[in-house]
This record gives structure tokens, C-alpha cells and sequence, in this order.
């Protein structure tokens, strides 16, 4: 027997949650369906961050601490969060002998307060549970340990079934099940995607930590595998992550490699491993999809995104998509045409700005040694631009490097050298190893 819906969505993240909660607090009866049985524990690698103040995906976001609010401005839209929070001020990179690449001034920062934040840190656990609260008292219908296998369409709707055999019918489908998602896999979307790798990812919580300068979000360059940390929500912890695109890469060996190094044992020298803190997970990784949509399907979040979107990137989407829905079925226009604000606003914001990626050059660790990077990351001495959004990272750190490449070309040719190389490897060949160290790619 089929339950029907107006909507149907499928996975209860952030575009999950948001989405069910928009739709039926606009009069739509919702079913939001998801694998897990406990909303507040997440298992995966997230260091659960919210990025403030720099535009993106088209809006610029606050959060308001008297209200308990993240605000979406141009949107017109927020969401409540009472949980603990984190303030960050910065983002650096640090190279193997620890010299920083700093983006922005964390003591300046904290002088000034909250104002000069660049993100805050939350419980995505406490944050997800409080929305599917919201989403129960508006009359959604939650369906717990769902494990969604299969997905068509009927003439009078789109049908989704769970691994007991259920059936859940709705007239649009929304897939907002991450970055592996199934519902991508079943109607086909991913074989319009290039398929960058396999992205694996440790974390674990550590009490103990001690550095200057610990408010801001560190990833750590050099290593074997890829290191970063951040500060978590519980005082005291610090969440470390290690991660790697080559399957070959030890990520718990890579990890002990950089906590036992000379720069960055002092670090850990007070540090005790939180346990019963650790996950870790598994990502085939693909190009964006340039149209987040067929047959009444709806991607939003992680399933149709390089990666990552962020819960920032992931709480639009699923919003942008929730409001297409409800201008479609209240005006009978059950179709792509029915939708197409959601279509427009992501080829406008998302595919606009930043492309579909997938194209992938030359992997740094493989042309530059640790003490190229030491030198490197000595020759930016002043902060950068304050920041959590990546691509506003990218181009200061591309700026902040041309401006010294004269100094490079005349202290280092050796690694102008390398450069021009990295320059000449075709984006094509760094994806085909990428993809040649990864798992088999399931479409």
C-alpha cells in the first residue's frame, strides 16, 4: 500500500529538514524519510561550521546570538539554533615546520567580539533534531530507519520504496540524501556527472590541545594525507581530521606522522582522545549537476554539489526548492516548468559563480616538497582577508602569491620550476589518477 504525499523528501539533513519543515508550514502534506534512527548523533566527518559575512550562493548570512537565529537576509528566511556555538575568526594554513598562512587576525578578531566572526560552530546533531521538532509540530510526517532502495514514476506521482517494502508517493520528490546519494544513482543523474574519486575522511575529538591562536579553522599542508582542525562545541575539544583521495594513504599513520612531527607535537602533548568521538566515511565525489532535476525529482544538498555545499549551501538549496514546490502544486503545473524558479536560482547562483567542477590539475604533494612549503608559507607575512568560504580563500591566496612570484623566480627558481610544471599538467590527467586511486564509481 502506497502513502501519498503532495511532497516526498528524502534524507534529513539540512536541505532535508529545511525543505520539509518550508513545504508543509506552506499547507503541503510532507512525508521526510530517513535512514538513521537518531537525528542528534552524526557519524561522518563534519566539522559542522557556519560560515558568516562573505556572499554565498547569492546571500550573505548572520548569525544573531539574542534570538538564537541563522539569518538568511535576501532569502527571507532563518533558522532557530539554541544549541552551544563556537565563534571562529580565521582560517590558516600551516606548513610542516608550522609557519601560517593567515586568514584573518584571530587575536585582532577577538578583541573586537563577535562582530569580526567569520563563522560559528554548532552541534549539526542538536541543529538537525531542532528542525525535525519544527518539522513534527507543523505536521510533517518523519519516517525513521527508512532506508530508501528504490525510486519511478507512476502517471499520478513519483514513488519512492524502503527496504521493508513500504511505498511513498508524492507528486515532486525532493533527494536530499548526500553525497552518496542512492536517489542520484537510480534515476541516472550521476552518468551527467564526471566522477572526480573517492574522498576518505577520519575525525575524532581530542581535550588537551594547546597552540596560539586556536579559534580558527587550520588545515595543515605537507603530509601524507590531508590534516585539518577546528574547535568544537564542547569546551575544551578540538576536532581533528585526516583525509585522503588515494585509498594506498594510511589515514590513522598519516595522522600520528603529523601529531608526532617536531612543529606540532608540542600541540598534542597535553592531548587525551575523546572516546566514543571518532567516525569516519566514504565519498565518491562528482562534478555538480548542472540541472538538479528529472521526472519530478529534486536534488538539493550534498547529492547534486562538488562534495560539499555546507549547511549554509545545503539550508538554500533546500529552501529554494521547498518554495518551487509549493509554487508548482498550487498552480497545477506538476512538472519541470512548474519548478523552474529552483532551476533558474541554481544555474544563476551555483552553476554561475562557480562552475560545475571536476576538472582537477596537478596535486600539490606531488610536485612540492615540505620545505617548499615551508618557504612558501613564510613569504606571506600579513593577514589575508578573514574568511571560511573557499573560493574567496582561493583567490586571496592566488593574489597574495603572484604579487611574490618576482621574489620566488629570484630566491627559488627551483620551485618557479615546479610551478610552471603544475601549470602545464592538463586538468584531465590529475582527474584520471584521482580516479585511478579511487573506488569503482557506481552510477
Amino acid at each position: 500500500m502506497k502513502k501519498l504525499f503532495d511532497l516526498v523528501v528524502v534524507g534529513a539533513g539540512p536541505a532535508g529538514t529545511i525543505a520539509a519543515k518550508t513545504a508543509a508550514e506552506n499547507g503541503l502534506e510532507v512525508a521526510l524519510l530517513e535512514r538513521k534512527t537518531d537525528l542528534s548523533v552524526v557519524r561522518r566527518a563534519c566539522t559542522a561550521c557556519l560560515g558568516l559575512k562573505d556572499e554565498f550562493f547569492g546571500d550573505v548570512t548572520f548569525f544573531d546570538d539574542k534570538t538564537k537565529r541563522l539569518i538568511f537576509p535576501r532569502n527571507g528566511f532563518s533558522v532557530t539554533y539554541d544549541g552551544p556555538t563556537h565563534n571562529l575568526y580565521g582560517f590558516h594554513l600551516t606548513s610542516p615546520d608550522g609557519t601560517k598562512v593567515r586568514m584573518g587576525d584571530i587575536n585582532e578578531g577577538k578583541k573586537i567580539g563577535k562582530d569580526a566572526r567569520v563563522a560559528v560552530m554548532v552541534n549539526k546533531g542538536q541543529l538537525i533534531q531542532g528542525l525535525a521538532d519544527e518539522c513534527r509540530a507543523r505536521g510533517v510526517n518523519i519516517y525513521l530507519n527508512t532506508n530508501i532502495v528504490d525510486i519511478w514514476n507512476e502517471p499520478d506521482g513519483v514513488v519512492v520504496a524502503d527496504h521493508r517494502g513500504n511505498r511513498y508517493q508524492g507528486k515532486f520528490v525532493i533527494a536530499a540524501d548526500g553525497v552518496n546519494s542512492r536517489i542520484m544513482r537510480k534515476v541516472g543523474l550521476n552518468k551527467e556527472r564526471k566522477w572526480i574519486g573517492t574522498y576518505r575522511d577520519r575525525a575524532c575529538e581530542f581535550v588537551g590541545i594547546e597552540f596560539d591562536e586556536m579559534d580558527a579553522l587550520i588545515f595543515c599542508m605537507g603530509w601524507t594525507t590531508s590534516i585539518s582542525l577546528a574547535p568544537s562545541t564542547h569546551e575544551g575539544w578540538y576536532h581533528v581530521a585526516t583525509a585522503s583521495y588515494d585509498w594506498r594513504d594510511d589515514l590513522e599513520k598519516g595522522l600520528q606522522e603529523f601529531m608526532q612531527s617536531k612543529a606540532y607535537a608540542p600541540w598534542f602533548k597535553k592531548a587525551r582522545l575523546v572516546s566514543g568521538h571518532e567516525c569516519a566515511c566514504v565519498s565518491n565525489i562528482y562534478s555538480s549537476i548542472l540541472v538538479p532535476y528529472k521526472n519530478n525529482v529534486l536534488i538539493a544538498g550534498d547529492s547534486g554539489w562538488m562534495q560539499e555545499c555546507s549547511i549554509i549551501g545545503a539550508f538554500m538549496m533546500g529552501n529554494k526548492a521547498a518554495y518551487a514546490v509549493i509554487y508548482a502544486i498550487n498552480n497545477k503545473q506538476i512538472n519541470k516548468q512548474g519548478i523552474s524558479s529552483y532551476l533558474d536560482w541554481w544555474t544563476k547562483y551555483l552553476i554561475g559563480p562557480y562552475g560545475a567542477g571536476g576538472g582537477f590539475g596537478a596535486d600539490i604533494k606531488d610536485y612540492l616538497t615540505g620545505e617548499d612549503i615551508n618557504y612558501l608559507a613564510g613569504l606571506v607575512q600579513k593577514p589575508l582577508h578573514g574568511t571560511l568560504d573557499f573560493y574567496t580563500i582561493y583567490r586571496g591566496i592566488g593574489k597574495a602569491y603572484s604579487e611574490q612570484f618576482p621574489r620566488i623566480a629570484e630566491e627559488r627558481p627551483d620551485i618557479m620550476e615546479k610551478f610552471m610544471t603544475m601549470r602545464g599538467v592538463h586538468p584531465e590527467d590529475g582527474l584520471a589518477k584521482r580516479r585511478k586511486n579511487g573506488f569503482l564509481s557506481l552510477t
